[in-house]
Order: C-alpha cells, then sequence, then structure tokens
C-alpha cells in the first residue's frame, strides 16, 4: 500500500504530459466514466483554505481501478433514478495533510477561518 501511495504522490509532483502513465492499479476516473461528477476543490480555491492544497496540482481524479469500477457500477444504479455521483477530491496525499495543518497554525491567515467561524453560529 505504502508503495503505491508513493507512485501516487510522485505522479502529483508531475506535469500532466508525464504524468500519462499512472501507477499500477490507479486509473483516472473520467476515462472510466466520465458522467460521475468531479469536484476537485482542492486542486483550486474553492475550498476551507482559501487557496490550492500542495498535492492537487490538478482537477483529476485519481483512483484505484478497483475503487473507480464500484463508483461505475452505482452510478449506472443511479442513471436508472435520474441521479448522479459526485466525487470530492478523489485522494488525500500526506503533503496536503501537512499543508492543512500548517495552515491552521498561522494564526494571522484569518480570512477563511473567520468564513468557517461564522457558519457554525
Amino acid at each position: 500500500m505504502q508503495k503505491k501511495y508513493l507512485s501516487l504522490l510522485l505522479l502529483i509532483w508531475l506535469s500532466p504530459s508525464q504524468a500519462s502513465q499512472l501507477p499500477k492499479d490507479f486509473v483516472y476516473l473520467r476515462d472510466i466514466d466520465p458522467s460521475i461528477i468531479q469536484d476537485m476543490r482542492y486542486a483550486g480555491f474553492h475550498n476551507f483554505v482559501g487557496r490550492p492544497i500542495k498535492g492537487y496540482a490538478a482537477q483529476e481524479c485519481i483512483l484505484t481501478r478497483e475503487t473507480v469500477l464500484a463508483l461505475h457500477h452505482i452510478q449506472d444504479e443511479l442513471k436508472k433514478s435520474h441521479l448522479s455521483l459526485k466525487v470530492y477530491d478523489c485522494y488525500r496525499p500526506q503533503m496536503a495533510v501537512d499543508d492543512f495543518i500548517a495552515w491552521s497554525k498561522i494564526s494571522s491567515d484569518l480570512t477563511m477561518k473567520m468564513v468557517a467561524f461564522h457558519f457554525k453560529e
């Protein structure tokens, strides 16, 4: 498992043209089922930090083939009722967790922290 995780982290650091080969058993969700809605918020500014998170270089959902096939099966069932799956971010590399922790410790960075605080009221 650690080997797959490390391979995925290396992939994230590559440019899209260099990343054409995914680690063994990993696939792009869009290649198996493009009808599943992807919302890769950590790759952009619309998230609780307010900026792209380290480790999310592209707005692409990358998962194990087994996971994508299971999601595809569920999506097929949902389509019968005119519904759809929506996935968020799809993976969480350690560098993203480290980025979240570092952000939480910056007391002067209040913009998104204040937004989160007001939603709790």
